[in-house]
């Protein structure tokens, strides 16, 4: 699914073409807006009688806006429903992962206080766990479209770790779903056998409550995505379709004085109409596997990681208070959030960089108070110059940004971003800024943002797999906390994003699973447009 920031004052997504209908429509409104502007030429210039034409009467437009709204109203209906089906298809697809998922953690929960052995704890676990993941890949399997997907399938956590029989059971199996989710249910009452589950019975029966209620959400997006729209309404949308396109150039050619009137309106109403029918016909396929469609490689991607978090031994640890905590009614009382306690933690204190140039924009918002657009801008540049600075955090740390390893020094938090400065490159001056190290010399610094849950990315010593294969600072290259930022305040620098050597592997193996279903998908959609341009003529 195509994401976009879209605001009153961007206006830039409509040119993208990309997931865009607007190619397709303007293939169909050309050759009519090119037939009413041939016909109004001959007509004003060549002495053509265009009343041979007519096929109303001079002034009566009644039986035109009649059929005009008949045509708008079945395509308009057509597309309120497809997008119904699309956004019930959507929600359904999440609530079947969310009851998965809620299922496996309710399961790595319970087994906390078996009395089993250890190892035998943690090799059920991790085996419910892969069955977990190939629950929700086998779903998505078959609700997608893709026949790529149906062939290779979908990355799972370690798959190949099963034994081989389970493996060429569930490859030869025509109800791949059905028959993970009864190995589940087994594996769970396998466990209650071993002792692994000692939870008592009515708790645990949520566990088998969750796992329905995801099988009964993935039956309903199975009924949108194989279930096709009614034949007897697409065969008569499209049929009004095409006698709209042959009458629009001979009417218009009637009702407008000028060659260009004709093909304007001709081609906006054609257009139009057009636009809205290809988007109704990308709704009605949700699983489709274009790029407006739901993105089932993304919701499984996220499905494993949010089993990876269950299984990590940091989210298994549980929070505590310590011993030495002053319990008092007063002090439970104090409002605080989780995220400002870990700022507090490591150091960082907001920082006015800029006092005048603050109240400046203060008196400047007060003078403006009656535009509210323009109140937003000042709002913004009033808090430009606060930034939160660290001390103890700001050190060198190392980290692969934008597929590029590198040391960083951490600068300063900005609103939502954490501001960084990289060593220089020789032939990158856009983002670079200078800067005072404490001898006094002037020193070159490129800039980047990041966001600022990303900062636990960051490490302290390089990977030893790098073998010192990185961008370094120089030896000299030490800054003051608040001089750097004072410095970086002038350059922000580009978003970028820090990611972790097996994070790229992920990301790469998606990109590969994306092209190969386009080259699978894009004959199909070409013979589509074909067929669809065949209809038309």
């Amino acid at each position: 699914m195509i994401q976009y920031e879209y605001s009153a004052y961007n206006c830039a997504f409509l040119f993208r073409l990309r997931g865009s209908v607007f190619p397709f429509a303007c293939l169909v409104a050309f050759p009519c807006t090119l037939a009413a502007t041939l016909l109004k030429s001959f007509g004003t210039y060549h002495d053509l009688d265009l009343s041979d034409f007519a096929l109303l009467a001079e002034g009566s437009s009644g039986a035109w806006s009649g059929f005009n709204f008949l045509v708008g109203f079945v395509i308009v209906f057509r597309t309120s429903q497809a997008y119904t089906r699309f956004w019930n298809a959507l929600s359904d697809t999440h609530q079947m992962m969310a009851a998965w998922l809620e299922a496996a953690s309710s399961i790595v929960a319970f087994s906390r206080s078996s009395p089993s052995d250890p190892l035998l704890v943690e090799n059920w676990l991790h085996t419910v766990i892969r069955l977990f993941s190939l629950l929700s890949a086998s779903a998505l399997q078959e609700l997608t479209d893709v026949a790529y997907h149906h062939t290779w399938g979908l990355p799972t956590l370690d798959a190949s770790a099963i034994d081989p029989q389970s493996i060429n059971t569930l490859d030869a199996s025509s109800c791949r779903v059905d028959l993970l989710y009864h190995w589940i249910q087994q594996f769970v009452c396998d466990g209650i056998q071993l002792g692994i589950l000692t939870t008592p019975p009515p708790l645990l029966n949520r566990t088998f409550f969750e796992l329905a209620k995801g099988m009964d959400k993935y039956q309903d997006a199975m009924k949108h995505s194989k279930i096709a729209f009614p034949f007897p309404y697409a065969q008569t949308t499209l049929m009004l379709l095409i006698f709209h396109w042959i009458l629009t150039p001979l009417v218009m050619v009637q009702w407008t004085n000028t060659v260009l009137g004709s093909a304007v309106f001709t081609f906006v109403q054609v257009f139009t109409l057009w636009c809205l029918n290809a988007t109704a016909v990308g709704f009605e396929r949700p699983f489709g596997g274009d790029e407006n469609d739901i993105d089932h490689i993304e919701l499984q991607m996220t499905m494993n990681k949010s089993l990876i978090n269950l299984m990590e031994p940091r989210s298994r640890r549980l929070p505590f208070i310590p011993a030495s905590t002053f319990l008092d009614i007063d002090v439970l009382r104090k409002r605080d959030t989780i995220h400002s306690a870990a700022l507090h933690q490591e150091g960082w204190e907001l920082k006015d960089l800029d006092t005048a140039g603050f109240w400046k924009g203060a008196v400047l918002q007060s003078l403006c108070a009656f535009c509210s657009c323009r109140c937003r801008s000042k709002r913004a540049n009033t808090h430009r110059s606060m930034i939160a600075v660290s001390t103890r955090y700001s050190s060198k740390r190392y980290c692969v940004i934008d597929g590029q390893r590198t040391a960083v020094l951490t600068v300063g938090i900005v609103g939502s971003e954490l501001c960084l400065a990289l060593p220089a490159l020789p032939n990158d001056s856009r983002s670079t800024f200078g800067v005072l190290n404490v001898n006094g010399q002037q020193c070159t610094l490129r800039a980047k943002r990041i966001p600022i849950q990303q900062r636990h990315l960051l490490t302290k010593a390089p990977d030893p797999a790098w073998n010192e294969d990185y961008l370094d600072f120089p030896p000299d290259y030490n800054f003051a906390a608040e001089v750097l930022a004072k410095a970086c305040d002038t350059q922000r620098g580009s978003r970028a994003v820090v990611k972790q050597e097996e994070a790229e592997g992920e990301e790469e193996a998606k990109v590969v699973l994306e092209r190969k279903s386009r080259r699978t998908r894009r004959p199909k959609r070409q013979a589509m447009e074909k067929n669809w341009l065949l209809r038309l003529w």
